[in-house]
């Protein structure tokens, strides 16, 4: 039986294709199964290499596909995302994630939230939302801490920090009841840790993080409070949403040129833009591009035929005045002709 990896680019590179993805997976398993020699090996590969890790070891969960459980295998968009990321925490500096939903964004941010957390010497985390039960609830998938215990339940044993006691000459080793309690990831050797508040207007004031992390940013109640609260808690202040109308902080930030502003949109994912068109130019050129082009395709087609016009808006379209519940429609305003006096 021939050996795996046959080559150092072998290991380095896995397939982003899932069905690859998961042979190469399976490969990686019985290898370290039979040859445990080689977890430090593997290990420290994952502490160098945060794209590794996510397409190595992490893994996903669609309730909507068969088999849910899916390798983590990063889109394009998601490294770029990871990357961006990376820049960010290192500069100090707050970015704005505007997004359609159903992209991943907080899979990814959650994945991010882990690996420096496993691998950071230092790293405290504060992930916020509207409500502590978005947050976390146990067995609620939907949430992000339940969404941190099941990453951590689907990664091998030896990737998982442990503590050594000295004095009593044993291994402690990472427990999701004692090290993932309510609203807390903690390392059982150091004091990194990820925890949970919801978004008050004292949101993250008792602590210090390198990082916050809040979703859903358009719909939170005290949004302007929190942001306040934040610029002194933590330097990386990162603020994910998809748009919920022009009357509330994530808009006011967007469009404030004070923030750096990533977008995340349907036609960047492979599966939502088979079939691409420009309704501008026809076939799509390499300019054809979210927002100076109007997209679509048959998955978006699909998707607009099942929903009303400012749903479209808010959850597709990224379209700031025609989400939320606007009085007027959008589109018909942008149809009025301006009258000379």
């Amino acid at each position: 039986m021939t050996s795996w990896p046959q080559s150092e680019t072998d290991l380095l590179s896995p397939p982003t294709n899932p069905l690859e993805n998961l042979r190469w997976r399976a490969q990686l398993t019985e290898r370290w199964m039979t040859t445990p020699d080689v977890r430090k090996s593997l290990l420290s590969l994952s502490a160098k290499n945060i794209l590794w890790t996510f397409n190595a070891l992490f893994w996903t969960k669609d309730p909507r596909k068969s088999p849910s459980e899916r390798p983590f295998c990063l889109y394009p968009y998601e490294v770029d995302l990871v990357h961006s990321l990376d820049q960010h925490l290192q500069a100090g500096k707050d970015v704005l994630i505007e997004k359609t939903r159903d992209m991943g964004v907080t899979w990814t941010m959650l994945g991010w939230l882990l690996w420096h957390w496993r691998f950071d010497p230092s790293f405290n985390a504060i992930v916020g939302s509207r409500l502590e039960d978005l947050i976390d609830e146990k067995g609620n998938l939907d949430t992000h801490f339940e969404r941190l215990r099941w990453l951590c339940r689907s990664l091998p044993s030896w990737w998982m920090p442990h503590k050594f006691d000295e004095a009593r000459h044993l291994a402690m080793a990472f427990s999701e009841s004692k090290h993932i309690p309510y609203m807390r990831l903690m390392r059982p050797e150091s004091d990194n840790t990820v925890v949970g508040e919801s978004v008050t207007e004292d949101f993250s004031r008792q602590g210090r993080y390198n990082v916050a992390f809040l979703d859903e940013f358009a719909v939170c109640e005290h949004a302007e409070g929190a942001w306040t609260a934040t610029a002194d808690s933590t330097p990386m202040r990162v603020v994910v949403s998809t748009p919920n109308g022009i009357g509330n902080k994530f808009a006011v930030l967007r469009h404030s040129k004070s923030i750096e502003v990533r977008t995340v949109h349907w036609s960047q994912h492979p599966d939502k833009r088979l079939g691409l068109r420009c309704l501008t130019h026809g076939e799509p050129q390499a300019s054809c591009v979210f927002p100076t082009c109007k997209l679509t395709s048959p998955w978006y087609e699909a998707e607009k035929s099942r929903r009303l016009p400012h749903e479209v808006a808010q959850e597709l379209d990224i379209d700031y005045l025609g989400s939320g519940h606007p009085y007027f429609d959008a589109e018909a305003l942008k149809r009025q002709v301006v009258m000379e006096p």
